[in-house]
């Protein structure tokens, strides 16, 4: 979220639908600038941003679900060209944090388009290897502004995903 007071540690739906978000800085450097903040969201009722909703694993890649369909005139091969995958695993151990180890940029290929044209479903070459389980994906979807017109969207729309279990 942008434009907001600070950094977002509570957020709440509250029963007439707003967003109370109860924030703090907390010594982050966090955006906005202020050490705490309560603010209330409402929605306009007819305002839905084109986004990432949520991200599944399959059983050669993963599926990514938009809050908005895909522009009608795009092909599965534009959106793909549009897409970025990158993976790594973190070190478990008792100090907190870790450097990103196995870094790589992973080839995506074979993209669909569902019917309703809010997903996108796509592989990954390599996957799944041994050590997919456990590792940490970033997935960019680049210049969503085209991708999503006339839809109001980000510049990059982004998520990651921790695979703990691939699908047969």
């Amino acid at each position: 979220a942008s434009k907001l007071a600070s950094g977002i540690m509570r957020p709440c739906f509250l029963p007439d639908g707003s967003l109370l978000l109860g924030q703090t800085g907390r010594g982050w450097q966090s955006t906005g600038g202020n050490e705490a903040s309560l603010q209330r969201i409402y929605w306009d009722g007819k305002t839905t941003a084109a986004d990432i909703r949520r991200v599944s694993v399959t059983s050669s890649g993963f599926e990514v679900f938009f809050t908005t369909p895909l522009a009608g005139e795009l092909s599965p091969a534009d959106v793909l060209a549009q897409t970025k995958v990158e993976s790594w695993t973190y070190t478990d151990s008792s100090q907190y944090g870790s450097e990103e180890n196995e870094k790589h940029t992973d080839a995506v290929s074979n993209a669909a388009i569902s019917a309703d044209r809010k997903s996108l479903k796509f592989d990954l070459e390599n996957f799944p290897a041994p050590t997919a389980v456990n590792r940490i994906y970033w997935i960019q979807v680049l210049r969503a502004k085209q991708l999503f017109a006339p839809a109001v969207s980000r510049e990059k729309l982004e998520a990651y995903y921790t695979v703990r279990a691939v699908p047969h």
